[in-house]
């Protein structure tokens, strides 16, 4: 297999605290300054992004994914995150240690008692920080104290230090790459080496548990930049053949993307480079996705279902049903015509949700006629998103881009937009494509397929204020050419991750 288009994108394994439950007064709390320190201690700032949105503090067992801990005395106070980008805490907790000692290892051992934790009592836990004063793991139960730490034991977690943590670290997946050949893969794991080197495990699908590569790679130079988003130079062989990587990695470390190259380190992160690469880190811990389609409708009958649809225009463009599975959209010359719409009228909710269709259109030139079509994201009436793929003249053809953009109380903000690159026009004629939204946990996804299922563009963003609403279809062919002109579609489906 040609591994030589591969990103090696690297990160580091971190381990994450304790689980103290939350009592039930919110505050806000200056994080304490982190300074070197030789012996381990469970004072500072604790992170696992494996832990973002995770449910916490509504779902019993959850963790949060940022606790900062300061010591006095006897007494632990821990502030506690929802997510590691929070600035504010969404509780403050007080435990006391009842014991505490150092092993032969070199690792500090904590004997922990909460009080008055919610409906649930006392809590008793037992917390462990590693040697190195990198990691923090341990359990926690409400009856008694445990005796060890076990991954399998009652409310165990893990945890580390913000300030030695790298953000490339952890589990990435993208099944965009899942079974494309051999340019990428579905699934990467990466873990840090005690000699500072990191080793990047491949898979071919995302939900995989088999390895096919593993390569060793090196963090020649890393840097934030004001964005708060973390850039790497790395190095590693593969097939005896050194590649020179830039990495970054988003500021809720949930996106890394990266591009490559055998002749030296490229010098910016861009979906036009070479070997470009994004996935999105994976913060289930099961070992693979299952979607199951919770809503589907291929447009069979001559009526809109409208237990189903809403449609929202004024004065829209003719539509109709074919009669053979289609929903067609007539075209219109007013270069101004708002298109046509329809809202799904149940509301979609959940860190895992999918929205797919596919479409055809027959415009039939490639410089007068303009496709428009996207969904619609409505959070409520003063907060939604608009994911839209749509083109403007070039050189004789029209150049087709996808973009995603925020508009809270009419102010509207374009958060990402790119050209989805090659021949132009790259949306032609009675060819089948398949538009897709994802929002993945807290990442919105946008990427259009043609009709094989073969991604030819994706764009994403971190943004984790969306939390689900209604959904809207909305379709438009401006037509600058003369005749009668269409944009059908095939199906509308709707899935939920369980």
């Amino acid at each position: 297999m040609n591994i030589r288009k591969i990103l090696t994108i690297a990160i580091l394994l971190l381990s994450t605290i304790f689980y103290l439950a939350a009592n039930c007064d919110p505050k806000s709390a200056e994080e304490p300054e982190e300074k070197p320190v030789e012996e381990p201690t469970i004072v500072g700032t604790w992170v696992n992004p494996d832990y973002n949105d995770s449910g916490w503090p509504d779902d019993e067992g959850s963790i949060p994914a940022k606790q900062v801990i300061t010591i006095d005395g006897s007494t632990i106070t821990t502030s506690q995150f929802k997510n590691v980008a929070d600035t504010e805490p969404i509780y403050i907790v007080t435990t006391e240690i009842i014991e505490e000692w150092t092993d032969n290892n070199g690792a500090r051992w904590y004997k922990l008692f909460t009080e008055n934790v919610g409906p649930y009592g006392p809590v008793y836990g037992l917390a462990k920080v590693n040697s190195d004063n990198y990691t923090v793991e341990g359990n926690s139960d409400l009856d008694d104290y445990p005796t060890e730490i076990n991954t399998e034991g009652n409310l165990y977690a893990i945890m580390y230090r913000q300030s030695s943590y790298e953000p490339i670290v952890g589990i990435w997946v993208n099944s965009d790459y899942n079974e494309v050949g051999d340019d990428v893969m579905g699934k990467i794991d990466i873990k840090y080496n005690t000699d500072g080197t990191l080793t990047s495990t491949y898979y071919e699908q995302d939900f995989a548990t088999e390895p096919n590569l593993t390569t060793i790679g090196e963090i020649t130079e890393k840097w934030t930049d004001s964005q708060g988003r973390t850039f790497y130079k790395m190095v590693s062989e593969i097939e005896n053949t050194l590649f020179y990587s830039l990495g970054m990695v988003s500021s809720d470390y949930n996106i890394a993307e990266s591009v490559s190259s055998p002749s030296g380190y490229p010098t910016v992160v861009s979906s036009d480079g070479e070997r470009y690469v994004i996935y999105y880190r994976q913060t289930d811990p099961s070992p693979g996705r299952t979607w199951e389609t919770v809503f589907e409708d291929h447009f069979d009958g001559d009526t809109l279902n409208t237990d189903n649809w809403t449609q929202f225009e004024i004065s829209p463009p003719t539509y109709s049903l074919t009669g053979s599975g289609e929903l067609k959209i007539d075209g219109d010359t007013a270069e101004d015509a708002p298109g046509a719409m329809f809202i799904y009228n149940t509301a979609i909710a959940g860190n895992y949700v999918r929205v797919t269709t596919k479409f055809r259109t027959t415009q039939n030139d490639p410089f007068e006629d303009d496709v428009d079509i996207g969904f619609l994201l409505i959070d409520d009436p003063d907060n939604l998103y608009i994911l839209h793929l749509t083109s403007d003249p070039i050189d004789g053809t029209r150049d087709y881009t996808l973009s995603i953009t925020r508009v809270t109380a009419g102010s509207s903000v374009l958060l990402i937009e790119e050209s989805m690159g090659g021949t132009t026009p790259q949306i032609s004629a009675d060819n089948n494509y398949i538009l897709e939204w994802e929002n993945n946990n807290s990442t919105l996804i946008f990427r259009i397929k043609d009709g094989s299922g073969n991604v030819l563009k994706s764009i994403s963003v971190g943004d984790s204020s969306y939390s689900g609403g209604l959904v809207a279809l909305q379709a438009d062919l401006n037509i600058g050419s003369s005749g009668s002109q269409s944009i059908f579609f095939h199906y509308v489906r709707v899935e939920k991750y369980q």
